[in-house]
Parts: C-alpha cells; structure tokens; sequence
C-alpha cells in the first residue's frame, strides 16, 4: 500500500503523528508527504522547498505568517525522499497510491486542484483528514472537491455540526483517536514507579483561560488551610489518611504535600515529561479553544499518573472515564478539584487511585497511540473500498 499525503509545511500536532503513525505500518517509502515536509524528516521548515515557493508565488497571502517550523520535539524523523510534482503525476499516472490524504490547510487544497485539472479528475480517492483545534467538520472542503474526497475523519467535534449537512450526498465522518507520540518512544521514557512518585500533584498550565488560574488559586489554598488547621491543633499531622471539611473543601493532614501548581511557566519538554512520571495526579484542562483536549491529556497517563481533568464537551472515541480511567472535576466549582486530589491522594483511596492510573494507562496504550491512530485510517479505508 502507498499514499500521497499532502501536507502543509508548518508543523501539524495532529498530522504529524497520524504521519508517523503510518510510516510505523507501512514503512517511510510508502507514505510520501507533498510537498516535502522538512519538519516530519528532523529538518527545519523554513519554506525552502520549490513547490511551497511555488504556491507561494501563486498565493501570496494564503501562508500563515510564520517563520520557519522545527520538528516537535517527539518526532521520529522519516527517511522518505524528496518528490517534486512532476514526479507525483507520474507516480499516480503509473497507479502507484492507493488513495490520497489531505489536511485542510490551502496549500493541500491548492495542489489537490491541480492534480484534479491536471488527470481530469481521473486522481484516486481523498480522504481529508482534519487535525485542527475547531470543533466544526470541514464540510465546506468536501463541497468543494466533490466527488473526490470519498470521508473526512476528525478526533475531536461537536456531533451537532453533524445533523446540519450542506452536501448533497451524504458524507461520511468517522473519528480518529487521539494520540500520545511518547508511548514506545525510546527517547521519553522515564522511571514513572510508584517509588518514584515524588510529586503529589503538578498543574503545569499556560494562562489561556481565566478557570485555570482559578483551578491554581484553589489549589495552592489546600497548604494554606493545612497549615491553619495545624497551628489551631485541630489536625494529627501523623495521620495521613485524616481528613476534615470545612467550606465544603476536604483538608488532608498531611503537612508535607508535594504539589506543583505554575502559571504560564516554561520548562524543557523532557523536564516537563519526567515531572508527570514522578506526580501521583497531574491536572489537564481546555486550552482557550474549548474545541478539543489538552495535550496533556494523553501526556499524564503515559507515565502511570492519574488523570484529573475537566468534562470535555466534544466527541471524540475511547474517551477516558470518570472514576474508571480518569478522575473528572468542575472547575466551576469552587473546591471542587480541592476535594478531589485529597480524596485520591489519601491512604485509603491509593489502591484504588493506582487502579484508576493503570486503567488509563492500558487505555491509551491500546486505543490512543500514533500507530492505533493510524490503523484505524486504515480500517476505515478498507470499510469504505479504497483498498
């Protein structure tokens, strides 16, 4: 099996680990990136390939003003070759892929165009495959590129954007799962053993939403009420698994909780992954597009950490479960989420806090990997007769 991906140069959270998880199926030769994507192969992306300088020419301000993209720092660079588009029509003129994949970015529309000109639309099938932080489906794209793009695949929207279709055939939406590009990634893999679990709980959260400083504050209160409770002697700092209640907020008596809660810090991406493996619970919640989860989300539980995150309000497959897979909070809520880590972090609760934590760690090893992102674009396929 061989596909034609076409790719927008800027690095894509998404695509590139859909990208990747198909090199990982098929192998590097078989998953051409169009044009050259420098970022997906550890290159610097700094508009240097002559087909993007030839969209370019032709689209002066369609390209995003950016610089230049750099690898993510997770990628497993491909070895694939460089094609130029001449090369691409006589590769699908010789029948060589069996089908194409899109992101909605202009320039792969821009090229998928010309290709449908330039075969006379005798092109294969088109699957858009759309990675971007909205919640809406892109069915303006699939309107436009009739009959060619054959389904669209999202991982995360909102199913209303499903009942109100424009096409006039039916089209068909299935979603991708998330994924986590650091499961089987050698080069992230930390001592995350129960022994190793120095840190309580960590909140590492970029202000993008006026609820995460909320959620910070709350939880920074937790030291401040323990430290009360001890000076008034209302607490025996030698039981761990006591617990009080006042203004509707459990207060532990553990005066030595180890808890992280930081604000639009900045941290190495590997300090950053080492601080998961070693907290007990680390918090995850929406970005300021409330159109889909958290990265972290699948970073926590990579690392045999507990969950703690917000109710997501879009769809996507395999969700994390409340008290099976996850611990959800409503940062609405005042001390909602104040509650909820000192009733998981207490004696009691630990066993069946590391149930949780290896529930949602075989969760996401099975269902929320690169590579089971990818087989189930392949499953798809197959289901839809494209191979």
């Amino acid at each position: 099996m061989k596909i034609l991906y076409l790719e927008h140069p800027e690095a894509d959270f998404g695509s590139e680990q859909l990208s990747m998880g198909l090199r990982q199926i098929l192998g590097d030769d078989n998953v051409v990136d169009f044009p050259y994507k420098y970022c997906v192969h550890g290159q610097d992306e700094r508009f240097q390939g002559i087909d993007v300088k030839e969209f370019i020419r032709d689209n002066p301000k369609a390209l995003p003003l950016v610089g230049y993209s750099i690898p993510f720092i997770w990628t497993i660079p491909s070895v694939g070759r460089e094609y130029r588009y001449e090369e691409i029509k006589s590769m699908i003129k010789n029948g060589e892929f069996d089908f194409i994949i899109m992101t909605p970015r202009v320039v792969c529309q821009y090229y998928l165009g010309r290709l449908i000109r330039d075969f006379n639309h005798n092109i294969p099938p088109v699957i858009l495959c759309d990675f971007e932080d909205y919640a809406v489906v892109r069915f303006d794209i699939a309107t436009m590129f009739e009959p060619h793009i054959k389904f669209i695949t999202k991982s995360s929207y909102d199913p209303n954007c499903l009942t109100d279709r424009p096409l006039k055939r039916k089209e068909n939406v299935y979603p991708l799962p998330l994924s986590s590009p650091i499961i089987g990634n050698q080069k992230f893999q930390f001592d995350d053993s129960n022994e190793n679990k120095t840190i309580d709980v960590s909140a590492r959260l970029g202000l993008t939403r006026s609820l995460r400083k909320d959620v910070a504050d709350s939880l920074k209160e937790i030291k401040e009420f323990i430290k009360e409770f001890q000076f008034q002697g209302g607490l025996s700092l030698s039981d761990h698994s006591t617990h009080i209640i006042r203004d509707g907020m459990h207060i532990c008596g553990d005066g030595g909780l180890t808890m992280i809660t930081e604000l639009n810090s900045h941290l190495p991406y590997d300090q950053y992954l080492k601080e998961l493996a070693s907290s007990k619970i680390s918090v995850s919640m929406y970005g300021h597009s409330l159109a889909g989860p958290a990265n972290r989300t699948w970073e926590i539980p990579s690392y045999n950490t507990l969950l703690m995150t917000e109710k997501m309000n879009v769809y996507y497959e395999h969700q994390f479960e409340d008290g099976k897979t996850c611990v959800l909070f409503n940062p609405e809520v005042k001390g909602d989420i104040c509650n909820k880590v000192l009733y998981w972090l207490s004696d009691g609760m630990e066993n069946e806090r590391k149930k949780i934590v290896k529930a949602g760690h075989e969760l996401l090893k099975e269902h929320h990997t690169c590579k089971a992102r990818a087989q189930k674009l392949l499953e798809i396929a197959k289901t839809e007769g494209l191979v």
